[in-house]
C-alpha cells in the first residue's frame, strides 16, 4: 500500500498590501515559504533596507525592477540603477542598503529567511 503525498499547491493566499512608514510607498508580501520568501515593493519615497532578517540572520537580497526606475545605493560603493526588467543583487556581507526610487519604483525583493518559514496558505 502507498502513503498519498500531501502537497500545498495552488495559487498563494496574499494579504493586502501595507504602508510602509506611514508613506505613500507600500509593501505586499508575494509569497512566504520555508526556504524562501518574495515581497513586492512600490516605493514613492526612499527607503532603507537589511540583508538581516529579524532572527539576525543575513540573506543576499534580489531585487528585480518590475516596473519604474530607481537607485540602489551602499555605502562607500557606486550607486547602481534599477530599471523595469533589471535584476541586482545585493549580497549579504554588504548588511545595510538603501532604494531611491525616481518618482517611482516597483520591484520583487527575494530572499532565504534565517528562520523556515510555514508553508503558504493556498487555494485552488
Amino acid at each position: 500500500m502507498t502513503q498519498a503525498t500531501q502537497t500545498k499547491s495552488g495559487k498563494v493566499i496574499r494579504p493586502a498590501p501595507v504602508s510602509i512608514d506611514g508613506s505613500a510607498s507600500r509593501r505586499s508580501t508575494m509569497i512566504s515559504a520555508p526556504y524562501f520568501a518574495v515581497d513586492l515593493f512600490e516605493l514613492k519615497t526612499p527607503h532603507d533596507f537589511s540583508t538581516r532578517d529579524e532572527s539576525g540572520k543575513d540573506s543576499a537580497q534580489i531585487l528585480v525592477a518590475v516596473d519604474g526606475f530607481g537607485v540602489v545605493e551602499v555605502q562607500g560603493r557606486d550607486p547602481v540603477t534599477l530599471g523595469k526588467g533589471d535584476a541586482i543583487v545585493v549580497p549579504a556581507a554588504l548588511g545595510e542598503f538603501s532604494v531611491r526610487p525616481q518618482w517611482s519604483l516597483e520591484f520583487l525583493k527575494a530572499w532565504v529567511p534565517g528562520v523556515p518559514a510555514p508553508e503558504p496558505a493556498t487555494r485552488l
